[in-house]
């Protein structure tokens, strides 16, 4: 299945998720960056000011990524899902740095809230590595993390 997927509307999807996650007592913003603006193979990052309740993702920009346009902007949204899952794990108490347990959890929460096309993205992923085996290794991304 090939998803179109428009730009991203960031704004609406972190008001949607911040509710879905109760996390609507903080404030975040997102911005997108370039890739040199990020850990080395990161696709987004985070930075929380928790006595403030303030945090800062920052998510890779779709033409710094090795991703096809559409998959780049779909997981640019599912970026967004994953460091706010991150940020309700922390503010849970739970080890909020473990990626595989935040990864399991991003995939069951946007499916289980029918964002079919944040799910969309994992499936597109995958068909797409199976055309591009060579793209596994480029691309660090929740996308790939859901393979």
């Amino acid at each position: 299945m090939f998803l179109h997927c428009p730009v991203p509307d960031f704004r609406a999807n972190l008001g949607y998720w911040k509710r879905a996650l109760q996390l609507q007592d903080w404030r975040v913003s997102v911005m997108l960056v370039p890739a040199a603006e990020l850990d080395s193979n990161a696709v987004g990052e985070m930075d929380i000011a928790a006595r403030d309740k303030m945090a800062t993702i920052r998510i890779l920009r779709e033409q710094d990524s090795d991703l096809p346009r559409r998959l780049a902007r779909a997981d640019q949204q599912l970026t967004l899902v994953h460091e706010l899952v991150h940020l309700k794990r922390m503010v849970d108490g739970d080890a909020w740095h473990n990626e595989a347990e935040t990864v399991a959890q991003t995939t069951a929460l946007v499916r289980s809230h029918h964002r079919w096309r944040e799910a969309a993205a994992i499936e597109d992923y995958k068909g797409w590595l199976s055309n591009n085996p060579s793209g596994a290794s480029k691309t660090p991304s929740p996308l790939k993390a859901a393979h």
